[in-house]
């Protein structure tokens, strides 16, 4: 009983595979989006019971999709940049663009024009008491910004 049952799950799961070969895994722009095609498909489908069996097919594919993502040149040097920052810096800039926002903005919170961009250029860091007033105005958890 348990052989026929693993086999008639290993033929399911070959079928399948074999369906999914032409985007599974997605080595070029075409099999991209047809999968991103396929998850919004699957994603309008799913039922609003948090049971259904299509959220791992769907899984599947959005994980293939960020493999890809994560492999294009433009965005390993998105990533770069990115480290390349620190987290406090990071959420004051998402902060300022986010609520269209110049250093004068931000002179309450953090004293000066020229702080502030010093603090955006990298070469000075937020202070614990700039960070209390950061998340008080915009009502946010102080762990965003470590």
């Amino acid at each position: 009983m348990l052989n026929q049952s693993l086999q008639s799950i290993t033929k399911a799961y070959d079928s399948f595979t074999g369906t999914l070969s032409s985007i599974m895994p997605i080595q070029d722009e075409e099999s991209y989006e047809q999968a991103l095609v396929i998850a919004e498909q699957l994603f309008d489908e799913l039922d609003d019971s948090g049971i259904d069996p299509k959220v791992y097919l769907l899984n599947i594919v959005a994980d293939q999709i960020e493999r890809y993502e994560n492999e294009l040149p433009e965005m390993q040097e998105f990533l770069a940049k990115a480290n390349e920052q620190s987290s406090d810096n990071a959420v004051l800039k998402l902060i300022m663009v986010q609520n269209q926002l110049s250093a004068a903005d931000l002179i309450e919170e953090i004293g000066s024009k020229s702080l502030v961009s010093l603090i955006l250029k990298g070469d000075r860091n937020l202070t614990k008491t700039h960070i209390g007033k950061l998340c008080d105005r915009f009502h946010l958890t102080p762990t965003l910004f470590f």
